[in-house]
């Protein structure tokens, strides 16, 4: 039967007197093959855009996570070898936190959204989900090993140590089962990765913000960049969005290991990771201006010296 309207009526012809009210009720639209077509060209015209969203894209992410990239020796292991690399000590796991914080502020800088800011919001936003930011690059980092978490200074955490860095290890046992399981039987690509970090890293509910109206708006556009780079696997999206209460999970453990480590006097946290993780230190300004002076290159150069020996 040839269906040129657009309304089907399902007739019931069994039942009591109450049948012609049902056949009333039961009264369903179609959608003619034109307005399906409409559908779909409207779907296809948003992906021909660049998968813009507003004012945050694909495009804009990609190039903040490539700005990092212009220092190899902090974000990818200079060899492949485990036998090679160095059990990380708490020092020098705080060594490895301050040169990926660093690259944190760098990967800021390139969002013009978060420039516009203002600077009290944008010190404001490094500083509360920063421990999320560090445990989701070592996830990501470690998705090759099974055993141990890659730092990015080169050293490794085993899952299972003996040592005095017993604290230490059960973190790392919890970032592989709870983050880098899943991320791997995932297949997490590059723009996927990029629009979990902005929904991490854009979070309306930081205490402080002046502004936390636009800051949801820009959650919001990460999260629809999100499900527009996902549409194509069903249920993709929602399995990536539960990677974040784990991360959050592990993230307040690691903050209250490593001060507790501090507090025992194992290894000194320096000014930048009490500032960014802790919330310590001085006005916003003075603070934002001494993260954007510090020098990556030099901390690569030191990361490269400290590995050799």
């Amino acid at each position: 039967m040839k269906l040129n309207g657009t309304i089907l009526k399902v007739e019931y012809t069994h039942g009591n007197a109450d049948s012609q009210l049902l056949n009333n009720m039961m009264v369903i639209p179609l959608q003619t093959n034109a307005a399906v077509q409409n559908e779909r060209d409207c779907i296809h015209s948003h992906r021909a855009k660049g998968q813009t969203v507003g004012t945050l894209s694909i495009s804009v992410l990609l190039r903040a996570e490539a700005s990092v990239q212009q220092f190899p020796a902090l974000v990818s292991p200079r060899s492949h070898d485990i036998n090679t690399k160095k059990t990380a000590c708490v020092g020098v796991v705080f060594e490895s936190m301050k040169q990926q914080l660093l690259l944190l502020v760098e990967w800021a800088k390139h969002i013009p959204e978060f420039c516009s800011l203002p600077i009290d919001d944008r010190v404001t936003l490094l500083q509360t989900h920063s421990a999320e930011h560090l445990i989701l690059g070592a996830a990501r980092r470690s998705l090759p090993y099974y055993n141990l978490i890659l730092l990015g200074n080169d050293f490794v955490i085993p899952l299972r140590d003996a040592g005095e860095e017993v604290a230490v290890s059960r973190l790392a046992f919890r970032i592989q089962e709870e983050l880098v399981k899943p991320l791997r039987e995932l297949e997490i690509t590059d723009r996927e990765f990029a629009c979990l970090r902005s929904i991490v890293f854009f979070a309306p509910e930081c205490p402080g913000l002046k502004i936390p109206q636009v800051v949801r708006h820009l959650r919001f556009q990460a999260q629809l960049l999100l499900k527009e780079a996902t549409c194509e696997q069903r249920g993709r999206f929602g399995e990536l969005l539960l990677i974040l209460p784990p991360l959050q999970s592990v993230a307040w453990q690691m903050v209250e290991t490593l001060h507790l480590a501090q507090l025992l006097g194992e290894a000194r946290m320096d000014s930048l990771l009490q500032e960014m993780l802790l919330g310590e230190g001085a006005k916003a300004e003075q603070v934002l201006l001494r993260w954007q002076s510090i020098d990556l290159s030099s901390s690569a150069e030191s990361t490269e010296i400290g590995a050799k020996s």
